[in-house]
């Protein structure tokens, strides 16, 4: 297959599967923890399996490794849980759109890790999503 299509085929197989989980907390009628640990154990069952299958060992380096591991896994729990409820909530529609708006996000908070200011231009452009966001959002309660 010419890597055009290859290419092509990947973009809208992971568009696909990246849609679906919204569709995935909306259809399954479990609170959205339960959804994020069940998502947790079948990710980490397949995990398992293709690192069994490679025959490898699975160690981390240092101690400091595992602390962090551990806190990447935590902050990405909490994106999950938060994620599915607000499908639930929202719709799969608006949260689709309202998770694409990290840049929001990153216009203010990367400025604190690079010791700069933020750009007008990309603070414009941050307020210009924001507000069209809260246009597609039918009812604030």
């Amino acid at each position: 297959m010419e890597n055009r299509r290859k290419g092509l085929l990947s973009l809208h197989s992971s568009i696909l599967i990246f849609g679906g989980t919204g569709l995935f907390s909306k259809l399954i009628s479990l609170p959205a923890s339960d959804i994020t640990i069940w998502r947790a154990f079948i990710a980490a069952a397949v995990l398992f399996a293709l690192l069994a299958s490679r025959q490898g060992a699975v160690k981390l380096k240092q101690n400091r490794d595992s602390a962090l591991m551990m806190a990447c896994g935590l902050l990405l729990g909490m994106h999950w849980i938060t994620y599915f409820q607000a499908m639930q909530i929202a719709g799969v529609a608006v949260g689709m759109i309202a998770l694409y708006t990290y840049p929001i996000l990153i216009v203010f908070i990367e400025p604190l890790f690079k010791g700069h200011k933020p750009q007008l231009g990309d603070i414009l452009c941050a307020f210009i999503m924001f507000v069209g966001v809260m246009l597609l959002v039918p009812e604030f309660s």
